[in-house]
């Protein structure tokens, strides 16, 4: 804990000290920058529970949101001739018109508590994009599927190679 104007503070986190003294010695602090929980979403009901409890953690730390959703079609929808989209039709600017419109939701979820978002809409795979997008933020939220045991925390699985991988810390949220 810091003490810092007369009032104790845990999160020195949104805190700095300038090296000024106040009138009664002690150090002055200035929240010099809004801090950024990056939280990932599909529009899933994981990625939901995932934003709101990021939209909970923006308000206890005083922290801007960071909305992201990674999108990419799979090479393996266009060897299959039933899957392939009229011509006249962009499967990719569909895909990704979908997961700018799960930003926009998520979003518009942000605002109406009275945060500060940002979104990003991202090609790639969903891991990398996050963690990418963690790279500057103080910390990275994540859904895990509903599953009972360890089934949802499979080796491949989004929310474990963003705790493995992401350099901040990673709230994975069931």
């Amino acid at each position: 804990m810091a003490h810092i104007d007369g009032t104790w503070f845990e999160n020195v986190l949104s805190w700095t000290v300038t090296g000024q003294r106040s009138s009664d010695g002690g150090p002055v602090a200035t929240n010099l920058e809004k801090h950024q929980i990056v939280v990932g979403t599909d529009g899933s009901e994981k990625a939901e529970r995932a934003l709101q409890w990021a939209i909970q953690e923006a308000k206890v730390r005083n922290a801007q949101i960071r909305v992201v959703t990674a999108w990419h079609v799979p090479p393996a929808v266009y060897t299959r001739p039933a899957a392939a989209p009229p011509a006249s039709v962009s499967l990719e600017d569909e895909v990704r018109r979908a997961a700018e419109t799960v930003a926009a939701t998520a979003a518009k979820e942000v605002r109406q508590a009275d945060l500060d978002v940002e979104t990003r809409v991202v090609e790639g795979d969903a891991a990398d994009v996050l963690i990418d997008a963690a790279r500057d933020a103080e910390m990275l939220v994540v859904g895990s599927p509903a599953h009972r045991g360890y089934s949802g925390l499979l080796p491949g699985s989004v929310s474990v190679q963003c705790a493995l991988h992401a350099p901040v810390t990673t709230a994975i949220v069931h």
